[in-house]
């Protein structure tokens, strides 16, 4: 429910398109220094991938949260020494746990269809 004077326009935002979300995965990771990634990551392939289909920001958030958490728990679990590094391994074990919002999906397309006027999608 909207209040006035609250947010006086809605504005409709889309889903990040694959080259959107490997700018956001460079922004999120500080181009990868945080969390520190390991050199065999590449943030291009991660965006790209066939899995971050209709991730938003915030799911793109979720899956770079999850990873550093799974490389985090191996680290303690190994009793590794050194500084912690998140590998492809840890983002393809978080793809297991995050996926795509379907809420935020939902929402998308009610607010795309009454919002996008046909004539000013081209």
């Amino acid at each position: 429910m909207l209040r006035p004077g609250r947010l006086d326009e809605v504005l409709y935002v889309g889903l990040p398109s694959s080259e959107e979300r490997v700018e956001i995965l460079k922004t999120l990771t500080r181009n990868g220094t945080r969390p520190l990634l390991e050199e065999t990551v590449s943030l291009e392939d991660i965006g790209k991938d066939q899995r971050c289909e209709g991730f938003s920001g915030a799911d793109l958030a979720a899956l770079v949260r999850q990873a550093s958490v799974i490389a985090l728990t191996k680290y303690l679990k190994d009793g590794a020494e050194g500084r912690i590094l998140v590998g492809s391994e840890h983002f393809d074990a978080a793809f297991g746990k995050v996926s795509a919002s379907n809420k935020g999906r939902r929402t998308f397309k009610k607010v795309e269809k009454v919002n996008v006027a046909p004539e000013s999608v081209e």
